[in-house]
């Protein structure tokens, strides 16, 4: 081959190469293709919820990569906190919804649930979500009280029972 020839060839392959047209190369030399799982808040602070209510929240979730966002699983940390349906596949550009409930029933006081959340995302495989905020009751009082009456005369006992009002308006005690 003459030397022209082949400086007419390295000269061909630059050129192909500087503008990405050069398909065994630009796949090599330009960003991967990466789903990249995001969050708009992965934290929410629902501030104070009565015990006994339930506490509901939608994360919003969003793909800022390249390709394709498959969203694994979603697992809440404890059983009082439950996860919905959520978006299983994500294209690139694609927003979607988390919902995620939290059962107050037997918390008090300042909590935090954690949800976790598994994708293909290969710099974040697996992401947190929290729900934060405080559960109140109106009244305060021990979980079980047992009084029991003594068969002598002569004995008189007396048992105290803590209730706490917390709330601003009276609190009214009948029928005890």
């Amino acid at each position: 081959m003459k030397a022209s020839r082949i400086v007419t060839l390295i000269i061909q392959a630059a050129a192909l190469l500087s503008v990405g047209l050069w398909p065994a190369h630009s796949q090599e030399i330009g960003p991967k293709s990466l789903p990249i799982i995001h969050f708009e808040a992965p934290v929410h602070e629902f501030g104070e919820a009565q015990r006994g209510t339930l506490v509901r929240h939608d994360f919003v979730v969003n793909n800022t990569g390249s390709s394709p966002l498959e969203i694994k699983a979603v697992k809440p940390t404890c059983g009082c906190t439950l996860a919905g349906d959520w978006p299983k596949l994500l294209q690139p550009g694609q927003s979607g919804i988390i919902p995620i409930q939290v059962k107050t029933d037997n918390l008090r006081g300042v909590v935090t649930k954690s949800v976790r959340v598994t994708s293909n995302d290969p710099k974040d495989p697996v992401a947190t979500l929290q729900i934060k905020g405080k559960v109140w009751t109106p009244i305060e009082y021990p979980a079980s009280v047992i009084l029991r009456t003594q068969k002598s005369r002569d004995i008189v006992v007396a048992k105290t029972v803590k209730i706490t009002n917390t709330r601003e308006d009276p609190l009214t005690i009948s029928d005890i």
